[in-house]
This record gives structure tokens, sequence and C-alpha cells, in this order.
């Protein structure tokens, strides 16, 4: 069950994350990925890399030469970067706005 095409499926998908783990769960960028697997919203830990790298990512913090990551903060994340519609095209408008 990746993003779904409706506002329950997409609230399904919060909850499975937001019970998975405590929002104040610190992650590595490997835990999180696993974690995020685990709850069917993949994205891999190139891409978390890439993404903090540009600045649109969730938000992390530095340890040394490792990014954490706070498990809530990766929720709120992928929340706002879903969004529920009915073809690619609602998406883009929805995405332009």
């Amino acid at each position: 069950m990746l993003l779904g095409n409706s506002k329950n499926e997409l609230s399904a998908i919060i909850a499975a994350l937001e019970a998975l783990l405590s929002r104040d769960t610190i992650l590595s960028r490997r835990q999180l990925a696993e974690k995020s697997e685990q709850a069917n919203v993949p994205v891999a830990e190139s891409s978390l890399a890439t993404m903090a790298s540009r600045g649109s990512g969730p938000k992390f913090t530095k340890y040394g030469n490792r990014s954490l990551y706070r498990w809530g903060d990766y929720v709120d994340w992928v929340a706002s970067k879903s969004t529920v519609a009915r073809s690619t095209s609602e998406h883009r408008a929805k995405a332009a706005t």
C-alpha cells in the first residue's frame, strides 16, 4: 500500500508510520530507510542522502559524520509530501500550488 488514491488510504499510511515507532525515536539514515520500508513507504538510503544534500528531504541532525533522523519529523515530512488525486494531472496541479 504505497500512496493511495483516497484520503482514507493516506490516513492509513500515516497511521502505519505513526504506529511503527515513537515519534522521538532517533534513527540513522539506513535505519530510517529500513523502518519506512516496513511501513510500506519505501525510500532508499541513497535517496535520503541526495535529498539531504539538496535540502528537500526530512529534517536531520549531523552527529560527527552520521546523519540522524527523528521518526516524527520523517512522518511529518511524508504527510507533507503526500497528495491524494484521481489523475497525474491533478497531482501536478496540486504540486504547483
